[in-house]
């Protein structure tokens, strides 16, 4: 009898031990692929952010976070933004899919696409342009140093020499 509990505890030990180990490698594992997706860079990524990056990786943390915080509100004013995409890809699907295929409805589609992210892109640049404004002469200079310094590491944050 006390060998069968021996083998019962020997067994509680183990499992945990199992338990702790999976734990451990699926945390590993998130990080991994957080961070892949995160600092991955590659095709996924929007083009316009990669464009704008040195733009905010130049401001301090305060102006960044205050930057962020203005983006949002202007983006809550368009409450509707996601679902009019959501639907102009669906439309541009259906446009696809058409047979005859309308080689000048897919084009109007896309126009009316590029337009939806120059707007978006147009107003985004009002904002950083106002918050430049309010920067004082030496908080610019400091601004335009660390904007240099920024676009020479690349879109992406790394020394592209």
């Amino acid at each position: 009898m006390t060998e069968k509990n021996d083998h019962k505890s020997k067994w509680g030990w183990g499992r945990i031990v199992l338990v702790v180990s999976l734990a451990l490698n699926l945390a590993v594992a998130g990080a991994v692929a957080g961070m892949a997706f995160r600092f991955g860079g590659g095709e996924h990524r929007a083009h316009g952010r990669d464009f704008a990056a040195p733009f905010i990786r130049a401001l301090d943390h305060r102006d960044r976070a205050e930057l962020r915080e203005e983006l949002r509100r202007a983006g809550k004013a368009i409450p509707d933004r996601r679902a009019q995409s959501a639907a102009l890809y669906t439309e541009i699907g259906v446009a696809l899919r058409a047979d005859p295929f309308d080689a000048g409805r897919v084009a109007a589609l896309m126009a009316e696409r590029q337009a939806g992210l120059a707007a978006r892109m147009t107003a985004a640049q009002d904002i950083w342009l106002r918050h430049v404004t309010a920067m004082t002469a030496s908080e610019r200079v400091a601004y335009a140093d660390r904007l240099e310094d920024a676009a020479s590491r690349g879109f992406h944050g790394r020394d592209d020499n």
